[in-house]
């Protein structure tokens, strides 16, 4: 999934005014209920707790819908916004 660009012209008053607002309307979600030692899943293990296949994982990760943590080999996930991401997941109702 391809982040938006966002290009400001102005000012540095104007565009320092308009980040402000870019950060207010967007809030960063911060999990303070993780544990980074016992809450940490690999790939497999995320998998397995989905019970999906490699490749429907990747799809949940490359649409967003699962979050991920660093990258390549050394990629993570951590268990509580896992279950949060399935509890927002669309039904396939």
């Amino acid at each position: 999934m391809e982040k938006p660009v966002i290009m400001i012209s102005g000012t540095a008053e104007e565009i320092a005014e308009a980040i402000q607002k870019i950060i207010e309307t967007n809030p960063v979600k911060v999990n303070s209920n993780i544990n980074f030692e016992s809450d940490r899943l690999t790939r497999s293990q995320v998998r397995k707790l989905l019970n999906v296949s490699f490749p429907t994982l990747k799809k949940y990760i490359d649409s967003g819908l699962i979050p991920i943590h660093g990258n390549g080999k050394k990629a993570f996930f951590f268990r509580s916004e896992i279950i949060e991401a399935i509890k927002n997941m669309p039904s396939k109702e």
